[in-house]
């Protein structure tokens, strides 16, 4: 296991035991039992890997940062994106003051579609669930998570996991000062 795969393990088992779920928990809200969890065991991959490499049907451990838009998650679905863990987000370059930190605003639109994925949660009639999943058990913009699921990619190479295990490895990075305004040494639309 290489050091990066042992840090966030470690952080994933921290976080776990301090019992903060960041609100709402799965168990109130429908979500498949099993679904989030505490653990999931295997050497993930990278989404640029997953991306490259996966085809339909494939199964996979992956891990990644919620983000990649302004509005991550989908609003009345059981969807949201997923980036890869190498890019860097506002937050990660330092800047606080940036409001939404997770559309990766300082990074190139193209490279942001080639490093991130759709990640859907199914109900038993094989759609996604009727719901947000912001909030829930930790996730948020920004968190680490590891997920555990299948691939599909569509006919325009979009690709999509559909989650059968999620695990919040490292909760969202919290902005120093929280400002509002925007005011970094860059153009950029947040669109």
């Amino acid at each position: 296991m290489n050091t990066k795969t042992m840090l966030v393990l470690t952080i994933a088992a921290l976080a776990a035991c301090s019992g903060d779920h960041g609100g709402k928990l799965a168990s109130d809200k429908g979500i498949p039992n099993g679904l989030i969890v505490r653990e999931i065991t295997g050497e993930p991959i990278s989404v640029i890997d997953l991306v490259t490499t996966k085809g339909n049907g494939d199964q996979v451990i992956v891990l990644g940062r919620i983000g990649g838009r302004a509005e991550p998650f989908a609003k009345n679905r059981a969807m949201f994106q997923l980036i890869d863990d190498s890019l860097e987000s506002c937050i990660d370059l330092g800047d606080d003051r940036c409001p939404t930190p997770q559309d990766y605003c300082c990074t190139p639109p193209e490279t942001i579609e080639e490093s991130s994925v759709t990640v859907q949660v199914l109900g038993t009639n094989d759609k996604p669930l009727p719901m947000g999943l912001e909030g829930l058990d930790g996730l948020e913009s920004l968190s680490t998570l590891i997920i555990s699921g299948s691939v599909s990619k569509s006919d325009d190479g979009s690709t999509m996991i559909t989650a059968e295990r999620i695990m919040v490895a490292k909760p969202a990075p919290r902005p120093g000062s929280g400002g509002s305004d925007h005011d970094h040494d860059h153009d950029h639309d947040h669109g």
